[in-house]
C-alpha cells in the first residue's frame, strides 16, 4: 500500500494489512529481546505509551509470521525473515512459535467495581481470562496451520502434559470440546455479572487461578500426533488496564509458575507503583526475569536506537505516495557550514572575538589562547564556536582563580587543548543559538535525540517534517527541507506536547507546576556565563536516601506534600516527560543520587540545550516547594560556583 504521509501510521494496531506491517517493522527493535530463555521465561516489557510494546508482541502473532513466511524471498522482507530465524521463530519449513497475543485492555478493570467480595471478583476474573485464552490459542493454532476457526477445531487434539492440571479442564479431548467448554464459562461468568443475582454469583465459583496455561506447552496441542509448533508464547498486554488487585494476582500466580513456555508481559509504566518504577534492581522471582524498561534499554544504547529510527524512517518513506524511495535523513538540511550561513556566523565569530579580547584586557595570560583563535584553520562555524569555547574558559578562569589577576604569564596552547571537551563544544554551539537567533535543532540525529528514546515521539516529529517535506516538493520544488524550516516545525511540535498536558492526566496542576520550576532552574543554571556545568543543566538529583523516603509507604503516611511529589514524579516518567536515569555515585564519600533529566523534546520548548550531562542536586522539601507554587527560588550568591 502506498500512503501519503506512512509516519501517520503509529499505532501498529491501526496498521491493518499484515503486509504493511511488516515493511514498516524496523528489524532493528528486536536488539531488545534477552538473549536467553526466549522461549522458557517470564519477561516484563515496560514503557511510557508509544515505545514499541504492542508492535513488537504482534511480530510474533500466526498472522504476522504467516506473512512473513509467504514473503520471505522479497528484498524488503528478508533481512527481518533472517533476524527471526536465527531466533528459532521461524524456519524454511514455516512459523516455529504459537504465539498468542492477549490484551487486558477490554474493560476488565470493570469487575474490581463489582459489589461482592475481594476473592470472588479474583476467580471470576480468573474464569474470564481463562476462557478467552483458550479460545484465542485454540484460533491461533488452528491459522498457524493454514486451518479455519471454527470449522476445524475438531482436527485439534489438546492432551494433559501435566499431572497437576484442574479438572476442571475437559483434558484429554479435540479442539471443539474445549472451545466449547470455554465459551460456556465465559457465557456463564458475563451472564452472572449481568444478572447482579446472587443466587447466580453463588452458583458459579469461578477460577482459583491461570489454568489456561497447562494447555499452552508445545507438546499439549496436536495435529495428526504432530505438535502445532516448537515454542509457545502468550503475550499478556496491557496490564496497565487492570485493577491493582487483578494485576497482583496476575504476578503472584506467575511467580510460582514452572511451565516451559514464553510468557510476555506488556505494561505502561502508569502502572506501576513508585517502588516499582525506581528501584530498576526489583525482581519478582527466579522465573521472572528483570523487567525490561524499553526507553532505560534504548538510553542506554543511543547510537542503536538511532540505527532503529534510521531503519523505521527509510522503511515508511519506501512506502510513501509522493517521495521517490530514499534515505529519510537525506531529505533533511544537516550542515550549516555552506555559503548561506557564512554571514551569519561570520559577524557572530567577529563579534565574540572582539568581546573575548575586550574579557582578555591588557593580560598576557591568554595571548597564546587568542593566537591560536586567530589563526584557526576551519569553517566559519568551526571558527565561531572555538571563539565561544574561549570566552566560557576565560570566563571560567576568572571566577576560579582570582589569584591570576597578579600575575602575567602567557598560558600555554596545551592548557587550552586540555579543557576542550565534546561538552564545551555543545554548550558554545547552544549559547551561540541563542545569542545570534541560529538554529539548534535540525538533523537526523538531533531529531533522535528528540525523540527522548520513544518511537512515536520520533513519528510524530517526522510525520510533521514530512507532511512539510511533501509540501515542498510538489510547491516548491525544494528537494531537501531547509534547517530554518526543520527548526519551526520541531518547536511547534514541542509547543503542542507542553500544551496537551492538561489533557493527558488528572493532576495536571501539580505536573505542570513541578516542569515549570524545573525549566527556571535549569535556565538559570545553565545560562551562567562560565559554564559550569556543560553543556547545560537540564537534569536535577534526589539523594538516594530521601529518595528511598518518598518511595516508602509507611513514610509518606500523614506526609501528604511528600507522597503528592511521589506521585508527580511518577506521572512525568509513566508519560516520559521526565528521562529516570540509574543511580549516580559522585560527592563526598561515594553519595548516591537518583538523577531525573527532562524529555528532550520539552527541553526545545524550554529553551534548554538537547545534551544530557549537566544536573543539581535538590531536597524533597525544595521539590515539594516546586509543586505547590511552580516557582524555582534563584539561590543566594556565594563566594564562588561549583
Amino acid at each position: 500500500m502506498d500512503f501519503r504521509n506512512p509516519f501517520r501510521l503509529r499505532a501498529s494496531e491501526k496498521i491493518v494489512d499484515e503486509e504493511t506491517f511488516l515493511r514498516l517493522f524496523g528489524v532493528d527493535a528486536l536488539n531488545l529481546l534477552p538473549q536467553e530463555g526466549l522461549w522458557n521465561s517470564i519477561q516484563p516489557f515496560r514503557s511510557s505509551p508509544g515505545a514499541g510494546k504492542t508492535t513488537l508482541f504482534r511480530l510474533f502473532t500466526p498472522k504476522s509470521l504467516h506473512t512473513l513466511y509467504k514473503l520471505r524471498s522479497d528484498d524488503e522482507i528478508k533481512p527481518l525473515f533472517k533476524r527471526l530465524k536465527d531466533l528459532d521463530t521461524i524456519s524454511d519449513n514455516g512459523p516455529q512459535v504459537l504465539g498468542v497475543h492477549f490484551s487486558f485492555a477490554k474493560n476488565y478493570a470493570n469487575l474490581d467495581d463489582l459489589n461482592f467480595d475481594k476473592g470472588q471478583k479474583i476467580r471470576f476474573f480468573f474464569a474470564l481470562i481463562n476462557a478467552r485464552i483458550i479460545i484465542a490459542t485454540l484460533r491461533d493454532a488452528l491459522y498457524l496451520k493454514g486451518l479455519e476457526y471454527p470449522d476445524d477445531l475438531k482436527k485439534l487434539h489438546v492432551s494433559k502434559c501435566y499431572e497437576n492440571v484442574s479438572s476442571l479442564l475437559p483434558v484429554p479431548c479435540n479442539g471443539e470440546i474445549l472451545n466449547n467448554w470455554a465459551s460456556n464459562v465465559e457465557k456463564e461468568v458475563n451472564d452472572a455479572i449481568d444478572s447482579f443475582s446472587s443466587n447466580s454469583l453463588n452458583a458459579l465459583k469461578g477460577h482459583d487461578s491461570f489454568y489456561c496455561l497447562s494447555i499452552l506447552h508445545p507438546q499439549c496441542i496436536r495435529i495428526n500426533d504432530q505438535p502445532v509448533s516448537k515454542h509457545s508464547l502468550l503475550m499478556l498486554d496491557d496490564l496497565q488496564a487492570l485493577a491493582s488487585d487483578q494485576r497482583e494476582s496476575i504476578y503472584k500466580f506467575l511467580l510460582n509458575s514452572r511451565l516451559p513456555i514464553g510468557i510476555w508481559i506488556g505494561e505502561r509504566l502508569s502502572a506501576l507503583k513508585p517502588k516499582e518504577i525506581f528501584i530498576e534492581g526489583t525482581v519478582f522471582g527466579r522465573d521472572i526475569n528483570k523487567p525490561l524498561i524499553l526507553e532505560v534499554f534504548w538510553r542506554k544504547e543511543s547510537k542503536k536506537f538511532e540505527k532503529v529510527l534510521e531503519n523505521i524512517s527509510n522503511l515508511r518513506v519506501k512506502t510513501a505516495k509522493d517521495i521517490q524511495p530514499t534515505n529519510f535523513s537525506s531529505l533533511l538540511e544537516h550542515s550549516m557550514d555552506d555559503f548561506d550561513w557564512f554571514e551569519k556566523f561570520n559577524n557572530a565569530a567577529i563579534a565574540i572575538s572582539e568581546r573575548v579580547k575586550k574579557k582578555a584586557g591588557t593580560s598576557r595570560s591568554y595571548e597564546e589562547w587568542i593566537n591560536k583563535n586567530d589563526v584557526f584553520d576551519g569553517t566559519t562555524r568551526e571558527k565561531t564556536i572555538q571563539w565561544r569555547i574561549l570566552e566560557i574558559l576565560i570566563d571560567r578562569d576568572k571566577i576560579r582563580s582570582q589569584q591570576r589577576l597578579f600575575e602575567d604569564n602567557p598560558y600555554p596552547e596545551l592548557d587550552l587543548n586540555r579543557q576542550e571537551d565534546s561538552s564545551l563544544k555543545s554548550a558554545a554551539e547552544y549559547f551561540i543559538s541563542k545569542e545570534f537567533k541560529i538554529p539548534y535543532a535540525y538533523g537526523f540525529s538531533n531529531l533522535a535525540v528528540l525523540s527522548s528514546s520513544n518511537i512515536e515521539q520520533f513519528l510524530e516529529l517526522s510525520g510533521d517534517l514530512f507532511d512539510e517535506i511533501i509540501y515542498s516538493k510538489k510547491i516548491k520544488k525544494i528537494t531537501v527541507l531547509p534547517i530554518i524550516r526543520q527548526e519551526a516545525i520541531i518547536k511547534k511540535s514541542a509547543k503542542k506536547r507542553w500544551e496537551e498536558i492538561p489533557n493527558r492526566i488528572s493532576n495536571s496542576t501539580e505536573v505542570t507546576n513541578f516542569l515549570k520550576a524545573f525549566q527556571k532552574m535549569a535556565l538559570f543554571e545553565t545560562n551562567k556565563p562560565n559554564a559550569p556545568y556543560a553543556p547545560g543543566v537540564t537534569g536535577l538529583a534526589i539523594s538516594e536516601g530521601e529518595f528511598e523516603r518518598i518511595c516508602d509507604e509507611e513514610f509518606l503516611k500523614d506526609r501528604p506534600k511528600y507522597k503528592t511529589l511521589i506521585e508527580t514524579i511518577s506521572v512525568c516518567i509513566s508519560l516520559n516527560l521526565i528521562e529516570e536515569f540509574s543511580d549516580v555515585t559522585q560527592g563526598q564519600k561515594g553519595k548516591t543520587w537518583k538523577v531525573l533529566y527532562l524529555n528532550r523534546l520539552l527541553c526545545l520548548h524550554f529553551d534548554l540545550p538537547l545534551q544530557k550531562g549537566g544536573w543539581r542536586p535538590k531536597t524533597i522539601d525544595e521539590l515539594s516547594e516546586w509543586i505547590e507554587n511552580g516557582e524555582f527560588i534563584v539561590p543566594k550568591k556565594r563566594g564562588s560556583n561549583r
